[in-house]
């Protein structure tokens, strides 16, 4: 499968030490995370789309985290927040909600795994090349 990589802000929430780097958990979290998006930025992002995406690292293993993608048709553009003024709001809730609290809702469901996550490379949208 050919990717076309859209322009995300990516999101890396302060969860991959406190998890132990096991990537299924730290997936799961991330789409427990990725679900509150709208709430934790509080702006009108009704077609923002948060996906999770394989992060590639040039000095080491990829590792999972949020891309937030913002059409043309937004009235929330990335360009209003830095991607620190972002990941700072994530952070706090992350703080605020706790990350216990965060794993109990992240054992709670079934999602995909890192494997699929890295054949997908982005997910729930998954963008194909025409």
């Amino acid at each position: 499968m050919i990717l076309r990589m859209r322009n995300y802000t990516l999101i890396e929430p302060e969860i991959y030490s406190t998890l132990n780097w096991n990537l299924d958990l730290i997936v799961k979290c991330l789409e427990v995370i990725r679900s509150q998006m709208p709430q934790i930025i509080s702006e009108d992002s009704a077609s923002i789309e948060y996906d999770l995406l394989v992060v590639h690292n040039p000095h080491g293993p990829a590792y999972p985290g949020i891309g937030m993608y913002c059409p043309e048709k937004a009235t929330f553009t990335r360009e209003r927040y830095e991607s620190f003024e972002i990941n700072t709001k994530i952070n706090d809730w992350v703080q605020q909600t706790g990350i216990t609290t965060i794993l109990a809702k992240a054992c709670e469901i079934e999602y995909i795994d890192w494997q699929q996550l890295t054949r997908l490379q982005t997910y729930p949208t998954c963008v194909q090349a025409d």
